[in-house]
């Protein structure tokens, strides 16, 4: 398989693995309260509609980045101006990602500096980048089963600590509940704008696209129950207050003579915290290729990778301000961005469709 080719087997695989990696061990919907759980299925709709329209218009416009069409049909300026919102937006949140991945690490490493651990993952990020946009498929495929066996004997270990009496009452309020499903549509669901430059890649996305929407199905089911089960085990209160409630819950967790068992667990984590930074970092290179007409994105790997450790030394210098403005404020101007990026462009493509049709003919961008 060449280099550059993706298959939707794949692009199914990284999905769910971004859908777990970017929201295993947090819960996005805390402000829900006990309604986590539910607001974590309303979120879950955005991202279908995401979907949706990202696969629409590649199946309408098959090879062709959604960058392109942009441009094409709001105009070289409007489209342009639209298409830097959303990368603005992918990466202030990639950055959430990475500083996230670094506070993780520190629990472990305490004694090695901020600094350095965004370095090195950058750094490991960027080897990979250069191998291939289908290596990352193939870390996909090598890391989705690993992955389910050991999110779901998790959730199994730990259901002898629930108790279904910290879930209730449910609806208790509503104003809670939109507030969870506003942050957890912003994260992880309509995240996954970030596919929108793998797609023109994928060589069966027509004959084979139901895989991705059953393997998203299968992420926020995954979601859902983990949620319910935080909740269930650590109660509300607890829940909303602890930086990574997962890794809380598996510390209770003792097999036998065996403690510490969140250790073990300790290595997926990082694996699939690791793939979302790698999906994220390759969508934004692959979009800012289209934009700027470069042949290869390799050459802005590095330049990006800079400026990610610069932006999150500055950006985030510590946890507290981290959750006291980043996480807390972003939302407002990232879930309107990855929502109303697809639509603008789905829209503007219908109503222009044939304007559209003939300036990619004239391109010659068309494979015949």
């Amino acid at each position: 398989m060449n280099q550059n080719t993706l298959s939707s087997q794949q692009i199914a695989f990284l999905l769910l693995i971004f859908l777990l990696g970017s929201a295993l061990i947090f819960i996005p919907e805390t402000y829900a309260g006990r309604d986590a759980w539910l607001a974590t299925i309303l979120a879950s709709l955005s991202g279908w509609y995401i979907l949706y329209a990202i696969i629409s218009l590649q199946n309408k416009f098959p090879g062709i980045s959604i960058v392109k069409l942009s441009e094409l049909s709001l105009g070289k300026i409007a489209g342009t101006i639209l298409n830097l919102l959303l990368f603005w937006a992918i990466f202030i949140v990639l950055l959430t990602f990475v500083f996230d991945l670094v506070v993780f690490l520190q629990i472990t490493y305490s004694a090695l500096s901020s600094v350095f651990l965004v370095s090195i993952i950058i750094l490991a990020a960027a080897y990979c980048l250069y191998k291939g946009v289908n290596t990352i498929g193939r870390l996909g495929e090598l890391f989705i089963w690993i992955t389910l066996f050991f999110t779901i004997l998790g959730f199994l270990l730990a259901m002898p600590l629930m108790n279904s009496s910290n879930l209730t009452p449910v609806l208790a309020n509503w104003k809670s509940l939109i507030a969870g499903t506003y942050y957890g549509a912003d994260w992880p669901a309509t995240e996954l704008i970030i596919f929108a430059f793998f797609l023109p890649m994928v060589n069966d996305l027509k004959e084979k696209q139901k895989q991705i929407y059953w393997w998203y199905f299968m992420g926020v089911v995954l979601l859902v129950l983990k949620n319910a089960q935080i909740l269930s085990i650590l109660g509300m209160y607890k829940a909303s207050i602890l930086r990574f409630p997962l890794f809380e819950v598996f510390r209770f967790i003792t097999i036998a003579d065996f403690q510490r068992v969140e250790l073990f667990f300790f290595i997926l984590w990082f694996i699939i915290g690791f793939m979302v930074i790698l999906i994220y970092y390759q969508g934004l290179l692959l979009g800012l290729k289209e934009m700027l007409i470069l042949k290869d994105y390799k050459v802005l790997i590095l330049p990006v990778g800079i400026c990610i450790v610069v932006f999150n030394i500055y950006m985030f210098p510590s946890d507290i301000e981290y959750l006291a403005t980043g996480i807390r404020y972003i939302p407002f101007f990232s879930l309107p961005v990855h929502i109303l990026y697809p639509t603008i462009i789905l829209i503007a493509t219908k109503l222009r469709q044939k304007t559209v049709a003939q300036a990619i003919n004239s391109l010659g961008t068309v494979q015949k």
